[in-house]
């Protein structure tokens, strides 16, 4: 059997990529720093960015719902590429884990949003 992807939890819509945290031990997935072992520091899950039947605005459309560990400078090269070519881009990642008796945040929906998913790693 092939990979199932990413559960539904966090699989992308439309022009939306979903952050998770990397497995322990998790490298990046760029064959440069996974030869120099680095870390991925998050997994990117890329939802339809464009039209298949437009390939030549759709961006990375064998990536479409498969994640992908990544160093902190391939995820940053990655989302300005995204927000570039895709302006209504959304970018979620899971809520940070609750401490004691705080309320439950939610998921950053844009790029920009301070102190969250929006900024770079």
């Amino acid at each position: 059997m092939g990979d199932p992807g990413p559960p539904a939890a966090t699989r992308p819509g439309p022009d939306e990529i979903a952050l998770a945290a990397p497995a322990a031990g998790q490298l990046c997935s760029s064959q440069e720093h996974r030869r120099a072992g680095r870390p991925a520091q998050v997994v990117v899950t890329l939802g339809q960015m464009g039209a298949a039947d437009r390939h030549r605005e759709a961006l990375w459309l064998e990536a479409w719902g498969k994640p992908y560990p990544m160093y902190g400078p391939c995820w940053d090269a990655t989302r300005q590429v995204a927000q570039a070519r895709r302006p209504s881009l959304a970018i979620t990642a899971p809520p940070a884990p609750r401490a004691g008796n705080q309320p439950p945040r939610g998921r950053a929906a844009r790029p920009g949003t301070p102190g969250r998913a929006g900024q770079a790693l």
